[in-house]
């Protein structure tokens, strides 16, 4: 009876070596197990390269459209951008070039926006084909701003002459009343100039504030004026006509 209270001393009591060699031996193990750290990256850094939008612009192709906070929103492969689009601007120009030269009445086309008709394409093609590919390159380029005051400019100058332009099928606002009445060509032609003239002075100002909601408000103005006052225009011819009768 004597050996039975030994042995539990021997079993039950503290043995700090065991406890040393099973800490040694677990601490092994946790050298594998994943902890929370930061690993910084320094993407500008020469042995990496490039910073991650050019990088991401290289690896989904090249930017061919932006929105309007000057950010790349849609792709294309580089013969796309390099080639198929300036193909397609140089075929659309002989499109223009064809009606415009065929044209009955070119002559009564105002010598300015036939000149803006012909050399429109060709002009914007030289000024945004490279600018689209510099920015898809990663150059900081406001493409946004740049176009948008380009195209209020564009507007503005065709507003300044659309009053000079008389009946034509292919320059000028070609709507049923306008072509079918000089009277009508001319006072619709004379008001809408009007009106595009200042429309290009809002979006040469709006290219600087970057509002998509002035932008597609004052396009749609400049379309949808012309066409109601042709046919206010009309109707009111028509109710002359209808009173001498």
């Amino acid at each position: 009876g004597a050996g039975v209270p030994a042995v539990e001393h021997e079993l039950l009591g503290r043995q700090p070596r065991l406890e040393r060699r099973l800490v040694e031996e677990l601490g092994v193990v946790d050298q594998f197990v994943p902890v929370g750290c930061r690993v910084d990256v320094h993407l500008d850094h020469p042995r990496v390269g490039r910073d991650l939008d050019h990088v991401q612009a290289r690896i989904v192709g090249w930017s061919i459209a932006f929105d309007m906070n000057g950010q790349a929103d849609n792709y294309a492969s580089k013969a796309v951008a390099g080639f198929l689009f300036p193909a397609l601007l140089g075929a659309l120009n002989l499109i223009v070039h064809f009606s415009m030269n065929t044209d009955p009445k070119k002559r009564n086309a105002s010598p300015v926006i036939r000149a803006i008709g012909l050399w429109a394409i060709p002009v914007m093609s030289l000024i945004f084909v490279p600018i689209t590919l510099f920015k898809g390159l990663g150059y900081e380029i406001p493409i946004v701003t740049v176009s948008t005051a380009l195209v209020g400019l564009l507007i503005l100058v065709i507003g300044n002459y659309l009053p000079k332009s008389r009946q034509s099928y292919t320059v000028g606002i070609k709507l049923p009343w306008t072509l079918d009445s000089e009277e009508n060509w001319n006072k619709t032609h004379r008001f809408s100039g009007f009106v595009w003239v200042l429309g290009g002075l809002l979006i040469i100002a709006n290219a600087f504030i970057g509002s998509i909601y002035v932008l597609f408000a004052v396009l749609a103005l400049l379309v949808v004026f012309p066409i109601v006052c042709s046919y206010l225009i009309y109707r009111k011819e028509q109710g002359k006509k209808e009173d001498i009768k």
